[in-house]
């Protein structure tokens, strides 16, 4: 017969057990490459996807972020 203690310990671990499957879904999600730009829209070519996980910009978007982020260094 399992008392107040153990149930709950189970219900602390299955509450757990869905927090830790929520953040594997969002990671999986985040991990994602875009199909296209987030910026532009264009399409994102297949071998940048595949090199580059989770990409979300096309080249010419990356370069202007890049070139924006080192400008704006301190």
């Amino acid at each position: 017969m399992a008392d107040d203690a153990d149930r709950a310990q189970v219900l602390i671990e299955q509450q757990e057990a869905f927090r830790n499957s929520l953040r594997a879904q969002a990671a999986s999600a985040s991990m994602q490459s875009a199909v296209s730009c987030i910026e532009c829209d264009e399409p994102i070519p297949e071998a940048r996807r595949a090199h580059i996980v989770g990409v979300q910009l096309c080249v010419e978007c990356q370069a202007v972020n890049e070139a924006q982020a080192r400008r704006y260094r301190f």
